[in-house]
């Protein structure tokens, strides 16, 4: 039964698939669950008539161009195909539902996610809009059920669906505007003037985060306020609350900044880059739980980006550096500060570079992909003195080795800590050490903190000092007390626009890159229009 229903559905899906059922329907179309005849895996099938899409002979090509986007957090195009009448999205089937069921959890059941779980969703689904947008491609109608889970269990991983697609068959999201949900950004139900389809996939993602901390989406009630002077989400009202209690009572107030942050007016959110830095999805989502999840990776990743901070003022040029500034600042279109691991990679090789990709790794301690300045100056150096060289380094517990190694070879076989201070600052107005504390972030003293001030320091002490250190003196600082911010009535938002990138940075697990301290403020973290 299976093969005369595959036949009499399509012919060109017949060779390569097996029918299994159907999904149902989705915007432009139906969907079905396909197994693949050669490898017998499961996948998803959106069918699209071509009667449905304007100009059907571009959008075949636009679609083969969505399988460039393989990435761990994306739910990754496996096959294209059309015939006469169709075209068909073949994508991997996932073993989870989606995030929508968890919704309508807490709608219904009172059954409330615990916030690390939440944070950890919007993490990843961040992770995958960024990497969509660092190709330059965007959601447009991004919701609960657009994040597919890979387990029915709530420690599931996040793959985000349909990325790109809705770019593609509705441009000029005229089929959004008639149709809005409610995590739909304002500026697209109310069409008014130029859309900022990246901005308005950061709205979504906010209002998928409030709908799982608070049991629903932002309220429509606040519409009026979306397009006002009023900054979006900010305003009195729009963190709703239920008749006779406060929903965000039992979630931290790092929470319910981040949301406020994410749903503000149109050209005053962060980017999906620069919102992975916010100290909700560091400090919630800590470095120590990815060390449980991840064994000794990411600590390994931090003993040697730190091993970069202190080796790179002696062991790199000062024009590598500049030549690497200039080529990022040029990359960083919309001036928040960091690049997609595509351009990363682009910058490197321009530099005469191949063994790109480990190095890559090292330096996106986090696995965010996406990279600031000193990222980028850090992957430089370890590509160019252990991955560039006869003895190339194969795992990360020899690049940890490797790099320790150099670091006594530089500073001296059980050097005091005055010596390397002195080392790192030797080179006068022009010391790179000044450059990259200047524009990248790095506070040299804050760094020395972690090493002790009167004895020597051999192999065991750096490597317990550097991995104690949790980033500090550099962007990946650590700062788990999320719930010391209830002190402050200022937002994380709020503090960033009043004092500049780079003088809050410093209280941030982040990497984030930087102009000078105060030139990059919070107003010009916008994404571009697309």
């Amino acid at each position: 039964p299976r093969e005369s229903t595959m036949a009499g559905r399509s012919a060109v899906l017949d060779r390569k698939y097996l029918f299994e059922y159907d999904v149902g329907l989705w915007t432009f179309g139906s969907m079905q669950v396909l197994r693949d005849r050669q490898t017998k895996e499961l996948v998803t099938c959106k069918t699209i008539p071509k009667s449905a899409v304007r100009n059907p002979d571009d959008v075949f090509t636009q679609l083969l161009a969505l399988k460039q986007l393989q990435q761990e957090t994306v739910s990754s195009v496996k096959d294209v195909l059309e015939d006469q009448s169709n075209f068909y999205v073949l994508s991997e089937k996932l073993a989870g539902n989606d995030v929508a069921d968890w919704v309508v959890r807490v709608q219904e059941e009172g059954c409330w996610l615990q916030e690390q779980t939440v944070a950890n969703y919007i993490r990843q689904t961040l992770i995958a809009v960024a990497h969509g947008h660092s190709f330059r491609i965007v959601h447009r109608d991004l919701r609960p059920s657009s994040l597919a889970l890979t387990s029915q269990l709530p420690d599931a991983s996040v793959k985000v669906c349909d990325i790109g697609l809705y770019s593609i068959l509705d441009p000029s999201s005229e089929t959004l505007q008639r149709n809005p949900g409610p995590y739909t950004a304002p500026e697209i139900r109310q069409g008014n003037g130029q859309l900022n389809p990246a901005a308005a996939d950061v709205w979504s993602v906010g209002a998928i985060a409030h709908a799982l901390l608070v049991g629903h989406p932002p309220d429509r009630s606040v519409e009026s306020l979306a397009l006002g002077p009023a900054v979006l989400g900010v305003a009195a009202g729009l963190i709703s609350r239920r008749p006779g209690s406060d929903v965000w009572s039992d979630r931290t107030s790092m929470s319910r900044d981040f949301v406020q942050l994410l749903l503000r007016q149109d050209g005053n959110r962060p980017t999906a880059a620069c919102a992975l830095q916010h100290p909700w999805l560091k400090g919630v989502v800590s470095l120590e739980a990815e060390h449980r999840i991840r064994g000794d990776e990411v600590q390994q990743r931090l003993i040697c980006y730190m091993l970069a901070v202190l080796l790179v003022p002696s062991l790199l040029e000062y024009r590598d550096i500049y030549k690497l500034r200039e080529a990022f600042d040029k990359a960083d279109s919309d001036t928040d500060g960091f690049v997609g691991r595509p351009i990363a990679e682009r910058i490197l090789k321009e530099r005469g570079l191949t063994a790109v990709t480990m190095a890559l790794e090292v330096a996106d301690v986090r696995g965010t992909g996406v990279y600031d300045i000193f990222s980028i100056i850090g992957a430089f150096f370890i590509a160019t003195e252990f991955f560039a060289k006869e003895q190339q380094t194969s795992s990360l517990n020899e690049l940890v080795n490797r790099m320790s190694s150099s670091f006594f070879l530089t500073f001296g076989p059980a050097p005091m800590l005055e010596d390397i201070r002195l080392r790192i600052n030797q080179n006068g107005p022009c010391a790179i050490a000044r450059d990259l504390e200047t524009h990248a972030g790095v506070d040299y003293e804050e760094v020395f903190d972690s090493f002790p001030e009167d004895s020597p320091i051999d192999r065991s002490q750096l490597l317990e000092s550097l991995a104690q250190s949790a980033g500090y003196g550099t962007l990946l600082k650590v700062d788990l007390d999320i719930d010391g911010a209830d002190e402050s009535d200022e937002s994380w938002g709020e503090r960033l626009h009043n004092f500049g990138l780079g003088l809050f940075a410093s209280s941030l697990f982040q990497t984030c890159g930087m102009d000078k301290v105060g030139d990059r403020g919070f107003s010009r973290i916008t994404a571009t229009v697309w």
